[in-house]
């Protein structure tokens, strides 16, 4: 939610209205449970229970350390690195307990796990990656280096943010209205060109690159890299589109508000339960929790205030469910199985990761139920 320049939380303020502190720290709270439970999830798809054994203390550490470092960044309203943050603070701890492991050996309670572990995988790992060229930690790690130094120039250095942001590509709708009377109010979408997420990704590329040079590395070969791209991106690009174009004509023609306003009747005091499905919902549906958000943002606040519960809650289980939902979204499983070698194998992965979605997202619903009582 707060990841990807906090566009999904950004979705959900704008088409909410909420305060938005508020509800930045209600979403950091339970995205810290999840990332905390999110952790014991892992480790059981890598192992079953047996990791719990020989690494509790090191997955909930783990767990709280990223949760807490989200939640402090959202108090103080940092959102747009919120999530990036927390990942910077699992790397470093996890690094530093695994050091600390290796020097002391395992102990406390699983803080320090044992490793390689006494007991295998479910499955056997995959193989190795042909040798190459030694290369040091802090090397290996630049392009992440340049990342952080890219993003948090243009974050906390206001003229450059505000320079970055004044070049935009601006789309204007006007009002459409079926034949059944859904009417889609006009609206205007900007996408800044130098400043979007995607644009910080590509400076971060070619600095990678330029200090890769300085270091006497080699340069890549620019068009095996751009074929590569393409042979992997434009499959992925085109279902996302298709995915995408679905979720629009739904949107637009009233029927994801006619099936979540049914739901939501159908339960009625239960709806902070339902709440974090319909984010997941959205997620599957369109492929990304800021669509979902946008598409089901703004019922969870009417429907909350019709039920008189928090409507502050209700968005932030509504995007919880989104960011979750991603785990068992057809669009992002194409991206990760893509990245990682595994095309044309998302129906097995989808059916691994669905159980701990289904789990977590229910565990955001009790949550919700109870705080909500």
């Amino acid at each position: 939610t707060m990841g990807d320049m906090a566009s999904s939380f950004q979705a959900l303020r704008a088409v909410t209205g909420l305060p938005p502190r508020q509800l930045g720290i209600w979403i950091a709270a339970l995205l810290g449970i999840a990332s905390v439970a999110t952790g014991f999830a892992v480790a059981h798809v890598h192992a079953g229970t047996r990791p719990y054994r020989r690494a509790f203390g090191a997955i909930l550490v783990l767990g709280v350390a990223m949760g807490g470092t989200q939640l402090l960044l959202a108090l103080s309203q940092h959102w747009i690195i919120a999530s990036f943050g927390a990942g910077m603070v699992g790397l470093v701890v996890s690094m530093g307990l695994a050091r600390l492991a290796r020097r002391r050996g395992p102990g406390y309670l699983g803080l320090l796990p044992a490793w390689p572990p006494p007991q295998g995988r479910r499955e056997p790992p995959r193989p190795a990656p042909p040798a190459g060229a030694e290369m040091s930690f802090h090397l290996a790690f630049l392009p992440y280096y340049a990342l952080i130094g890219v993003v948090a120039v243009a974050t906390f250095i206001p003229p450059l943010n505000r320079l970055l942001d004044a070049v935009a590509v601006s789309f204007h709708f006007g009002t459409a209205q079926t034949g059944l009377g859904w009417t889609t109010e006009s609206g205007a979408f900007h996408i800044p060109v130098f400043g979007h997420p995607g644009a910080l990704l590509l400076y971060t590329s070619v600095l990678a690159v330029l200090l890769y040079r300085v270091a006497g590395r080699t340069v890549p070969d620019w068009r095996r890299l751009w074929r590569q791209v393409a042979v992997q991106g434009v499959p992925t690009t085109m279902t996302i589109i298709t995915l995408v174009g679905v979720a629009t004509v739904m949107a637009y023609s009233g029927m994801t508000f006619v099936l979540a306003r049914g739901l939501t009747a159908a339960v009625g005091p239960l709806f902070p339960l339902l709440s974090p499905f319909l984010g997941l919902l959205g997620t599957v549906i369109t492929g990304s929790n800021t669509n979902s958000n946008v598409l089901f943002g703004a019922l969870q606040r009417d429907s909350a205030r019709l039920l008189q519960m928090n409507p502050v809650l209700m968005a932030a289980l509504q995007t919880a469910g989104g960011a979750l939902g991603s785990m068992v979204a057809p669009a992002k499983v194409v991206l990760a199985t893509a990245t990682t070698g595994l095309a044309g194998r998302e129906g097995p992965v989808i059916r691994i990761t669905a159980r701990y979605a289904l789990l977590l997202t229910a565990l955001m619903g009790f949550i919700g139920m109870l705080v909500q009582r």
